[in-house]
């Protein structure tokens, strides 16, 4: 297994772990990097939706499995409800994910 693309990975049971900063009531959907965040690093994700009733929490989801090409069910938030920073996970081959990751990082 390769090692997750900018730290902002980690495998998980089902796939890998994403761990995300998100910002709500944005311009556009968007993932649009990877940044260091306190002592770990982040994807960036944007999101038009608000932050009320678990708009914004949807919202990532879509965005991360239109991102990576996955199914919107195999993106799932599993920490963060109430905050910016989140962790989801996308499940699948950890393998294939992390190449994907990469992939997509690269784009940015």
């Amino acid at each position: 297994m390769s090692a997750p693309p900018n730290g902002v990975a980690a495998p998980h049971a089902d796939g890998l772990a994403l761990k995300l900063r998100v910002t709500p009531n944005a311009k556009c959907d968007a993932v649009t990097g990877a940044r260091a965040w306190g002592d770990e690093t982040r994807l960036l994700v944007r999101v038009r939706a608000a932050a009320e009733d678990g708009k914004a929490n949807a919202a990532v989801e879509c965005v991360l499995a239109r991102w990576l090409d996955l199914a919107p069910q195999d993106v799932r938030l599993v920490s963060g409800e109430r905050s910016r920073l989140k962790t989801v996970v996308a499940t699948g081959e950890t393998d294939a994910l992390y190449r994907r990751l990469a992939e997509r990082l690269d784009r940015l």
